[in-house]
Formats: C-alpha cells, structure tokens, sequence
C-alpha cells in the first residue's frame, strides 16, 4: 500500500513539474493557444451574426466585450436595438465585420472599442487610423445611418495593472472626439462619468470588479448616459 502511494506521488510531482517546465521554457505555446481560441470564437460570433436577418431601423451596439456583455435590448426595452460585441475584437476585427453591420442600413451605430488593441502592443496611430475607416466606410454604405462613438472607459490599475494607462487613454479620446467632430459624427464622453469623483482618473471601484469590464452598476451608469441618445 504505501509502495503504490509512493509510486502515485512520484508520477503525480513528474506531471506537475513538466507541465510547469513546459510553459516555463515554452511560454510562446500558451500564448498561441490563446490567440487560437480567440480567433475561434471572432469567428463563430461573426459567422453567426451574418446569418441573422436583417430588420428595419436596427440599432447596433458595436464593438468588443464592454459591448458584447450587456442585454442592451432589455436594458432599453427596445426590439430594434442588436448587439453586435465580440469579446476580444480590435479595431481591424470590427473594420473587417463592419460589412454585415451596414448591410442592413442601420438607423443607428453605437460604436465602442480600442482598448484590445492597446493592451496587444498596437500602436495608437494604428488603432486611429482604423477607427477612421470605420466612420468613412459607415458613411459611405450607410449614408442616413447616424452614428455615435463612445468614448474609451478609465481603467483600474490594482485591479487590470498599468500596461495601459489612463493618460493614454485620455489623449486618445481627445483625438477621436476630434476625428468625430470632423466626420459628424456624435462622441460621447464616458471616461469622466465613470471615473473616480477625486478625479484620479481610475474607473469607479463600484462600476467594476476587474479594474476594465463593467458591472450591473457600471452598466446601469452606462445605460443612463446614453438614453438620450436612443
């Protein structure tokens, strides 16, 4: 008995230790793993939306997962109202799917995201550049289409970290404000209302729980900035 015990330790610490080993020496193979399961789902979510049919004065809530992770419709009471968030899309991913989005000639897109891009190490002329294409490629598929695009949220680093700070994020809401003034298209400022009231410029801690992604607190703040533009 305490012969197979032994025999069951010594096998259980050699699974452990390669397995450490592995993604120790080899960390590259977690990280592709990762990409590949995220891949997976952008595409199944894309896939999935483009077999959907098309309604008449759609409203689009565009982006990644602070888009994906609401009911939106049932937060306004609203049938028309579609979501149309991938966790994990950066700007290039919703320039690529922007096609079944103006498909339908939406009466309005409600647009939000960027921040994927910035914690993957793109640049912010990058992700400015793609948010361009994004408003010129709406106005010319969807003339009458009005469109509104929200402001990048604050972030709380005890709980995200700083691999992306709030300063950045702050410039490049300036730029796009600016991008949308030229455009005429509707910005709407997030980062001030969510922030702390020291002005600190970190996401309310009773709007998050992981310092990036909103709660039902977060999300009913959310709800009542925008309702006016509904």
């Amino acid at each position: 008995m305490k012969r197979l015990l032994m025999v069951s330790v010594i096998l259980n610490f050699i699974l452990i230790a390669t397995t450490f080993a592995f993604f120790y020496f080899y960390p590259e193979s977690l990280k592709y793993r990762r990409t590949a399961l995220t891949a997976a789902y952008h595409e199944r979510q894309a896939s999935m939306f483009e077999t959907l049919p098309n309604q008449k004065e759609e409203v689009i809530f565009l982006g990644a997962s602070l888009i994906e992770g609401a009911n939106w419709h049932e937060m306004f009471q609203n049938t028309r109202i579609l979501n149309r968030g991938v966790a994990g899309d950066k700007t290039a991913d919703v320039l690529n799917r922007l096609g079944e989005v103006t498909a339908s000639k939406p009466h309005k897109i409600f647009l939000q995201c960027g921040f994927n891009d910035l914690s993957n190490g793109i640049s912010q002329d990058s992700l400015l550049a793609n948010y361009a294409q994004i408003m010129s490629r709406i106005s010319k598929e969807s003339p009458q289409t009005l469109t509104y695009l929200i402001s990048l949220l604050p972030v709380r680093y005890e709980l995200l970290g700083e691999n992306v700070k709030n300063e950045q994020l702050m410039v490049i809401n300036g730029k796009l404000k600016e991008m949308a003034e030229k455009k005429g298209v509707t910005f709407i400022d997030m980062f001030a209302p969510l922030e702390e009231a020291e002005g600190n410029h970190q996401l309310n801690i009773n709007y998050t729980n992981d310092g990036l992604h909103l709660t039902a607190d977060g999300y009913t703040r959310f709800k009542a900035l925008l309702q006016r533009f509904l």
